[in-house]
């Protein structure tokens, strides 16, 4: 009886240190990842790299779900998902695709005249929260918006025929670096554009159909990386190497300055008053009311270069130099899975910050 009672103690012992033990590393990117983005619902993690491929996960258990191959050309940055589906848009060659990742097929493309105005590819993909405009930023520092992208909710999706209106193009050049690309991010009421040139020193602010920007926010002897509005669209937080900023979208104030050894990637909490930004192969987690810091996510054995919170707040995905992405546990910086495994790397890129 005694040894029937030890047998169960230990296969229960057995089974809840295995529930507690990330699962182990799988088969993933094979260089480094630049972007992750979730799908709506939280099922489906997207991940970009320069390996020219986009990779589909399940977020429930970690598992490699689909690969996407995208041309030499393409930008790894360049994809979202559509809000309340499992359309995600992404560039293929300078062409915008749209696939449903669940069906694993392409269900439209979005043409258009490529020699408009501009000479390279596109930086950045954004939809609306209601999913009716797509917002590109392009490689020589402009931007497109497009209005009225689809019809015949909910399925099947589908381009709807261009009108007068439809399409609002920009240039904003701001010194950044012409290779890196530029990013546009639409605040999330959709009255609002931020935008840079990768590695530029100021960030823009427009008004759609507008025909000059509201406001010029210059930061000096930086080169900004990345930009992200908060929920309230009241802070936009900016990512420039050796420090991290939130600026007030109302006044073009810097409200707040974070020091870093070298960050790369930020992202605000959509349910929570919480800002995630990378410092060198690891993620801290900021309290946006009190200044103060909640939590260090490391792991990570190469620079961090990209963050996303699941439309929930419940998880966190970071991708790496180290070619995986990381979930995490949002509320206890609990590690969830190990998505790729990770490569070896050289000495310099192996120190995480100090906490």
């Amino acid at each position: 009886m005694k040894a029937m009672l030890y047998l169960c103690l230990m296969l229960a012992w057995g089974l809840a240190a295995k529930a507690q033990t990330p699962p182990a590393p799988s088969a993933g990117h094979t260089d480094m990842v630049v972007s992750v983005c979730f799908s709506s619902d939280g099922k489906y993690l997207a991940s970009g790299s320069y390996d020219h491929t986009i990779r589909i996960w399940n977020v429930a258990d970690g598992a490699q779900f689909d690969t996407i191959p995208v041309g030499r050309i393409s930008d790894p940055r360049a994809f979202c998902f559509r809000p309340g589906t499992h359309i995600l848009a992404y560039e293929d060659s300078i062409v915008i695709k749209f696939r449903d990742v669940g069906l694993k097929q392409e269900v439209a493309q979005l043409d258009w005249d490529y020699q408009m105005k501009h000479s390279g590819g596109f930086g950045s993909l954004q939809f609306s929260a209601d999913g009716m405009q797509l917002l590109a930023g392009l490689h020589d520092q402009a931007y497109i918006l497009w209005r009225g992208i689809v019809h015949g909710e909910p399925k099947p999706f589908e381009i709807s025929p261009w009108k007068k209106g439809d399409i609002e193009w920009k240039e904003f050049q701001t010194a950044g670096d012409p290779e890196g690309g530029s990013i546009a991010r639409l605040s999330p009421d959709g009255v609002a554009i931020a935008t840079c040139g990768f590695g530029a020193k100021e960030v823009r602010f427009w008004k759609p159909g507008v025909s000059r920007p509201l406001r010029t926010v210059s930061v000096p002897d930086t080169s900004i990386s990345s930009l992200a509005y908060s929920a309230s669209g009241k802070r936009l937080a900016i990512v420039a190497g050796e420090f991290v900023a939130e600026i007030d979208t109302a006044t073009g104030q810097i409200v707040r300055k974070i020091p870093v050894k070298y960050g790369d990637a930020i992202a605000y909490s959509p349910v929570a008053e919480e800002l995630a930004y990378s410092d060198q192969n690891s993620v801290r987690i900021l309290d946006t009311r009190t200044g103060k810091p909640l939590r260090l996510l490391s792991g990570h054995t190469g620079t961090v270069f990209a963050i996303a919170y699941s439309s929930d707040g419940r998880w966190i995905a970071s991708a790496s130099r180290d070619r995986t992405v990381r979930l995490w546990e949002a509320r206890t910086g609990t590690l969830k899975a190990t998505l790729g495994t990770p490569a070896k790397l050289n000495p310099g890129e192996l120190v995480a910050p100090k906490d």
